[in-house]
């Protein structure tokens, strides 16, 4: 489930592109803050997709070599490459992942003995 802040970013959204058109630049900062906050909630991939839209749009309207083409242009690729480099990593060591995650999984179990005694729960619902 989205935060509550995406589902107003992207409300608002819905009302630019409904009262100014899909290519206007309100609509680029719509996806500008769309891009921000997925980037917050560590969707990079979502991230980078809204700043593609917002770098064309802005390219549409400025052109190439306008200033605020070039800065969106700037976050998207560098959103872009942030969501490849995770992609990669994630492809490289799923095999580690999976290693590791178990590793953490009986290392908790151990430490949740270890933190609640027989008749505690972690949830602090019973307590001697």
């Amino acid at each position: 489930r989205a935060p509550a802040s995406t589902d107003l970013r992207e409300r608002v959204l819905e009302i630019n592109r409904a009262y100014f058109g899909n290519e206007h630049p309100e609509v680029a900062m719509s996806l500008f803050q769309l891009a921000r906050g997925a980037a917050e909630a560590g969707d990079r991939a979502a991230s980078a997709d809204y700043y593609r839209q917002a770098t064309d749009i802005y390219s549409k309207i400025f052109g190439e070599d306008h200033e605020k083409t070039r800065k969106m242009r700037q976050r998207y690729v560098s959103a872009a490459a942030a969501a490849a480099n995770l992609n990669e990593v994630a492809r490289k060591n799923s095999s580690f992942t999976s290693k590791s995650s178990q590793a953490l999984s009986m290392y908790d179990e151990q430490r949740a003995g270890a933190l609640f005694p027989e008749g505690m729960v972690a949830d602090n619902r019973q307590l001697p």
